[in-house]
């Protein structure tokens, strides 16, 4: 069986480089590691807490009637919706002009329902083994990503009140996808419960570097408090995968002295990955939104 799985569409535009628009993005923040001063050269470090409201899921088939149905990961399978999820930002700025960053995110969930709501067929992307989850059935899942970003920037404009920077750069990402429980397996049009290898996964998977472009900006009230900005977005396909992402956030910025910064903000991240194999394909897709508090180190 070849599982469908839904797809997020959208479509992102971003806004013309003019000094207004430089304004307007500087209401969205990426973090205080990369938004620095143009003037700013050498290495910083942000350390972020983020309180994420998570929004996951796939697409499966119910066996009863023969039709897909979106599965939800924190109402249908009890995954946790509101916790703090960590990150690390890390930058170098060759001079006013020019600077590389590095930033990583970390989610790692798992519950476990004792009554299944609704039965669903999944098909394991590695073995193209289907499995069947019947109502009622006990059901512990894990569901983990890890997000790994490295670019370049490159200073577009920047005056004494307004910065703006073109980013571009890499994604990489890395996901598991397991149920363990009840679970039966379908050979012949036949299910029944089998014991479930524990390192056996739905999905297991590290995508290629997909690249991204983005935009950052910044605008400053004084020398102490500022307004900064992210939106960045991707879609594109290499190989057996497809992926798309949207980052957009805001926030404020507070200077406690020359070398350290203090932001309270807002985070919207979504992406989607679709994994086409020769045995099964498997499309998941993640977000979380939410506040978030940083502090950056310049050294």
């Amino acid at each position: 069986m070849k599982t469908a799985f839904g797809v997020i569409k959208g479509r992102i535009a971003i806004g013309a480089l003019l000094r207004l628009g430089a304004i307007l993005l500087s209401m969205v923040s990426f973090g205080t590691a990369q938004l620095a001063h143009a003037e700013q050269r050498g290495f910083s470090v942000t350390l972020s807490g983020f309180y994420s409201n998570s929004d996951s899921g796939i697409v499966v088939q119910n066996p009863n009637l023969g039709t897909d149905f979106t599965l939800d990961f924190e109402n249908d399978l009890t995954l946790v919706e509101k916790e703090l999820l960590p990150t690390l930002e890390l930058a170098y700025w060759f001079n006013q002009d020019h600077g590389v960053y590095l930033d990583w995110k970390r989610l790692d969930r798992e519950a476990r329902n004792r009554a299944i709501s609704k039965p669903y067929e999944y098909t394991e992307v590695n073995s193209g083994q289907t499995y069947l989850v019947q109502a009622g059935a006990d059901i512990s899942t894990i569901f983990n990503v890890d997000i790994l970003r490295l670019g370049y920037r490159y200073n577009l404009y920047s005056d004494e009140e307004v910065d703006l920077t073109l980013l571009a750069g890499l994604h990489l990402m890395w996901l598991k996808l397991q149920f363990v429980g009840e679970i039966g397996a379908c050979l012949d049009e036949e299910c029944r419960v089998v014991d479930i290898n524990p390192k056996s996964n739905a999905l297991t998977e590290v995508t290629a570097p997909l690249p991204d472009l983005g935009l950052q900006g910044r605008y400053r009230f004084n020398d102490r408090w500022s307004l900064s900005g992210w939106l960045q977005y991707f879609y594109v396909s290499l190989g057996d995968t497809k992926g798309q992402l949207f980052d957009f956030s805001a926030g404020v910025n507070y200077r406690l002295s020359d070398s350290l910064d203090l932001e309270l903000g807002y985070k919207y991240y979504k992406i989607d990955v679709e994994v086409e194999k020769d045995l099964a394909d498997f499309d998941v897709y993640y977000g979380f939104k939410g506040p978030a508090l940083s502090l950056t180190y310049k050294f």
